[in-house]
């Protein structure tokens, strides 16, 4: 398709080549979008009109609901031909950023394309007309939203723009775009050397203090040194761009990380402590919620009994907290941490069992297969030793092997069966 893209480009006129290289900066296009943008370079003795709907007709054009797009690869062969003057390039992203600035909402999808509407649509525009820093601005906040398609969208629109020379080959927004995307998409692996890159050019930024955090939860198993001092150099950028979200969320990941060396219990408090202060303080009472959880798990320890009490109050807290925020998977985390707090207590095997299930319940209801695997087994080894259930224990046992079993948790089904041997 690109190979015949070019040829048709190497049979046109200079002026028609002018007005295809401007038809393929939108990412989307309308009919509206497109008639503005011939305008800016005409062909005699066709008028826009005539122009438009003989090249929608073309193998080149793909109907997207009441838009119309380019064929990636034309709309790339059609860019790289640099055909348009910069001026011209510029006063067409101008068009655009005009559209994102003016139009109505009721105009999406119909008269103005979708994504002008979109942070991404937006950044690019601006770099598109020459705003390169307030492009940046919001290449990087598009990577801050919750994650959705506007990651995406900014990633290719940003990478794209790498390439025509708008941006240089190491921008640090447009890595971090990529970074996150592919984190957030679960390709962990592929989201590090972005990473890397980003953590190397040391810029005080909030690409960069987030970048530090996320590279730093990545390599705590492999390099737990390392990973502190990365969690600890974005704690502290995060506080030097006004990132007090970032700030928090720091001091979690970090209070987890040292809290595994029980000589550094009280550190870890500290960190986790403040990290819930700072959630309740900016109003992110999911964010506390979640922090109470691990610091409850971090404290729920045979060898702390003086603490029992302080455990069983921040779960309760989180627990209340992540319901009211509709937060049911993480208010069954809380619920499972909590039956296995209380079932310290020998005079309260009741109060622990109806825990155990209660958390289950709340996998069966999220369809959440994996943890009612785990939390079937925490109830399969508590009947069986605390509460003297064999029966019971053995039946939740078997449940629990058959969800691991058709997930293909060896290592799951290995350790079940470990267990069982030593009670029979």
């Amino acid at each position: 398709m690109q190979d015949v893209a070019r040829s048709f480009i190497d049979r046109m006129l200079p002026p028609a080549g002018r007005l295809v290289n401007l038809l393929a900066i939108p990412e989307s296009l309308t009919d509206e979008v497109a008639l503005r943008l011939y305008a800016l370079a005409p062909l005699e003795n066709i008028s826009g009109t005539q122009f438009i709907e003989a090249f929608k007709q073309t193998s080149f054009v793909q109907p997207r609901n009441s838009e119309w797009s380019l064929n990636i690869r034309v709309r790339d062969a059609f860019l790289s031909l640099n055909a348009a003057p910069l001026e011209l390039v510029q006063r067409a992203h101008t068009i655009m950023l005009d559209y994102v600035e003016t139009a109505e909402p009721e105009q999406a999808g119909s008269i103005i394309p979708n994504y002008i509407y979109t942070l991404a649509g937006k950044a690019y525009h601006q770099a598109g007309s020459g705003k390169t820093e307030e492009a940046l601005g919001n290449y990087g906040a598009a990577a801050t939203l919750p994650h959705s398609g506007q990651q995406w969208l900014a990633t290719r629109l940003g990478r794209e723009q790498q390439r025509l020379g708008i941006f240089p080959p190491d921008q640090i927004e447009i890595l971090f775009l990529q970074a996150i995307t592919l984190y957030r998409e679960g390709h962990r692996s592929q989201a590090k050397p972005f990473l890397e890159q980003i953590v190397a050019q040391g810029q005080s930024s909030l690409a960069m203090a987030m970048a530090l955090n996320m590279l730093g939860n990545m390599v705590a198993a492999e390099n737990p040194k390392r990973a502190e001092t990365l969690l600890q150099q974005g704690i502290e950028m995060s506080a030097e761009v006004g990132n007090n979200q970032g700030v928090a969320i720091g001091q979690h990941n970090l209070g987890v990380l040292i809290g595994k060396d029980f000589k550094r219990l009280g550190e870890a408090e500290a960190l986790l402590y403040s990290s819930i202060a700072a959630g309740e303080e900016s109003g992110n009472i999911h964010h506390a919620s979640m922090v109470r959880h691990s610091l409850a798990h971090l404290l729920n320890k045979p060898n702390l009994p003086e603490r029992r009490e302080e455990v069983e109050t921040l779960l309760r807290t989180a627990i209340a907290d992540l319901k009211d925020v509709k937060d049911e998977g993480g208010a069954g985390q809380a619920t499972h941490t909590l039956a296995i707090a209380v079932s310290r207590d020998t005079q309260r095997k009741k109060e622990a069992e109806l825990l155990f299930r209660q958390s289950i319940a709340i996998s069966e209801k999220e369809n959440d297969s994996r943890s009612m695997q785990m939390r079937l087994f925490s109830l399969a080894r508590f009947l069986i030793r605390a509460a003297d259930s064999l029966t019971e224990g053995l039946e939740a046992l078997e449940r629990a092997k058959a969800i691991a079993k058709s997930f293909g948790l060896v290592n799951e089904v290995k350790k079940m069966n470990d267990f069982e041997r030593t009670i029979r």
